[in-house]
This record gives structure tokens, sequence and C-alpha cells, in this order.
């Protein structure tokens, strides 16, 4: 039986094909390649490019951690990005002039 990579826990299954890193994380990448969904992910171990169309996704996370960081990641893409500059979390980090002035 398979271990999840964050709880550590025994489960009877990993979430398939989950996000290593958020799909937020590469819009701007997108954005980029004009429009178009390509990523070129080396692998600096074996030397190898391979062309991903929305990001790398491995089987590595259990369900429950999944629904976790998806809270967590919503946040960070409202916090982060100008996808939504006027959700309530984009306002609030403005109003306190954490980062952006």
């Amino acid at each position: 039986m398979p271990v999840c990579a964050f709880c550590e826990k025994t489960v009877n299954k990993l979430k398939t094909n989950s996000h290593v890193v958020p799909e937020w994380m590469y819009k701007p990448f997108y954005k980029q390649m004009n429009g178009k969904r390509r990523l070129h992910l080396m692998n600096m171990k074996e030397g190898t490019i391979r062309i991903h169309q929305k990001g790398y996704k491995k089987d590595f996370i259990c369900e429950n951690c999944e629904d976790g960081f998806s809270d967590d990641d919503n946040y960070a893409s409202k916090v982060l990005t100008d996808d939504a500059p006027n959700s309530k979390e984009r306002k609030f980090i403005t109003k306190k002039k954490y980062f952006f002035q």
C-alpha cells in the first residue's frame, strides 16, 4: 500500500495526476508561448526534455491532502497573481500594504 508524501500515512491509493507545482504557477509561461499550453521540462539527471501540456503531474499525494492543499493553492493564486484583483484576499493584502503598492 502506498504512503502519502505529505501526511506520511499509508493509504489505499494515491490521488492520480496531482500537480507537483500548482497549475496557476505555469500561466505566465503559457502566456509567453502565445497561449499554447506547452511546457518544456528538463530532467537534469537524465538529460532529457519532455513536453507537457498542463504542467507536471504525478501520483504522490492522498485525497485528503490534495483537498487540503487545493484551498491553499486557491488562496495563493489570488494573492500572488493578477488573476483575481478584486478578490477579498487580494484587497486585504493591498489594503494592508504587505506587498503591492
